[in-house]
């Protein structure tokens, strides 16, 4: 029975993780990614134009912010996270894709705004 366990592992682990490199040109794939549709029209909109160009055949389907994008990650109903770095945890390993600057602008005639912003 343990000599069986060690081979049961191997076989899973050649099963799910292909040692091939990932081609975009040849791949024909859908990606599941939960992202905001502040990231939608910062990032992920640029990017669809260049995978449009050098994968044809991949898509996406995109899902708006869960209560628990870190547990569909892990089950593997999601493929990716594309989040603010409050909205994820260090269970996944994550990069930084890029960085954003917010302003508030607003009327100086305006009574609301009594203060000048700083």
């Amino acid at each position: 029975f343990a000599p069986a366990v060690p081979d049961a592992l191997q076989h899973i682990q050649c099963s799910i993780i292909s040692s091939d490199p990932f081609d975009p040109a040849r791949a024909d794939r859908l990606f599941r990614i939960i992202l905001s549709d502040f990231v939608t029209l910062v990032f992920f909109e640029k990017l669809v134009e260049r995978i449009a160009r050098e994968a044809p055949a991949v898509s996406f389907e995109l899902l708006p912010v869960d209560d628990s994008p870190d547990e569909l990650l892990r089950r593997g109903d999601v493929d990716f996270l594309i989040l603010p770095d409050m909205f994820t945890s260090s269970v996944h390993s994550s990069v930084p894709l890029f960085d954003e600057k917010l302003v508030c602008v607003g009327c100086p005639t305006k009574k609301q705004l009594p203060q000048q912003l700083t």
